[in-house]
């Protein structure tokens, strides 16, 4: 609760409060980082919660028939990760998250281009838990997909 009584929280990721900048203010372009603390709730309630350091690097276009940002991203990654040789060791995620690039993956996979919006159903059914793993294996061999894709 801040001084005014107003309730607060404190941010659970950086991309949140950040799209809703970008949404709010109409931005169009703007390439940023950000690497600030996050927090987590503890099992324990009554205690402090946890605090982490999470990095975010996002590019706002306009454009959107280009590639050119998603290969910056992943470009960026790769320097960073290349410039501290300690990171190769560590346990770290990293999160990309645009249709161009699961689209590309799943073409590179071998997907045919008209069953894409279906393999993207199960997907989405997929990781919001709506199907079991063996359900998602079934969904996909209904697709008759090769069985390298």
């Amino acid at each position: 609760m801040d001084h005014s009584g107003m309730l607060v929280m404190l941010p659970f990721d950086l991309r949140v409060p950040f799209a809703r900048y970008v949404a709010r203010n109409n931005i169009l372009n703007l390439k940023r980082y950000s690497i600030e603390r996050v927090f987590r709730p503890r099992k324990l309630d009554r205690f402090h919660p946890k605090e982490l350091l999470e990095c975010a690097f996002d590019i706002v276009t306009s454009t959107t028939n280009s590639s050119l940002p998603t290969a910056e991203i992943i470009y960026t990654i790769y320097e960073i990760i290349q410039e501290f040789p300690a990171l190769q060791e560590r346990n770290y995620s990293i999160y990309l998250n645009h249709t161009m690039l699961l689209k590309a993956i799943l073409l590179h996979c071998g997907i045919p281009e008209d069953k894409l919006s279906q393999v993207y159903v199960i997907l989405y059914d997929a990781m919001t838990e709506k199907l079991t793993r063996r359900e998602v294996e079934a969904k996909f061999c209904n697709l008759a997909l090769s069985p390298n894709s």
